[in-house]
């Protein structure tokens, strides 16, 4: 579950859209309870939805990991 006051940009959210992740562009704040998303989808497409404080139980969070990284030991053969 997600909370309304978390949603940040470049957050990627299920829920938004049916049967995709969508990366957040922008959000406005419309109060304590409701806010606008700005969103791009998976085929690149913009789109904005209001969401309300009862859609908080059908968002879910999505985290990718990443391909690669630098954090290993350099002295490690």
């Amino acid at each position: 579950m997600v909370n309304l006051q978390d949603r940040k940009k470049d957050s990627i959210l299920n829920g938004i859209v049916p049967g995709q992740s969508v990366t957040i562009i922008s959000v406005e704040p419309i109060g304590d309870d409701t806010l606008t998303v700005f969103y791009k989808d998976s085929s690149g497409s913009i789109g904005e939805r209001m969401l309300f404080r009862s859609d908080e139980s059908t968002l879910d969070k999505v985290e990718h990991g990443r391909p690669w990284s630098f954090d290993g030991n350099g002295h490690d053969n």
